[in-house]
């Protein structure tokens, strides 16, 4: 049997202007979320002084108020 472990950021605007920064942990110890914020700060700091490159991105944008810019096209001659 399969085991899903997740642990969810969220950034909630409220209504007054505050943003508050909300977690879900469902099922991770505290030494397994140690060890976890440890590895990704370590591969950020690589990213942000280029030594590393990220080996995938994805980026899914859910009930945008406004679609994404198109991206450009060539010119045919």
């Amino acid at each position: 049997m399969k085991t899903l472990k997740k642990y969810t950021f969220k950034v909630v605007l409220d209504d007054d202007g505050i943003e508050k920064l909300v977690r879900t942990n469902e099922g991770f110890g505290a030494l397994e979320i140690l060890g976890i914020s440890s590895m990704v700060q370590y591969e950020v700091n690589q990213m942000l002084s280029g030594e590393m490159t990220p080996d995938r991105i994805e980026r899914v944008v859910k009930d945008s108020p406004t679609p994404p810019p198109e991206a450009p096209t060539e010119k045919q001659p």
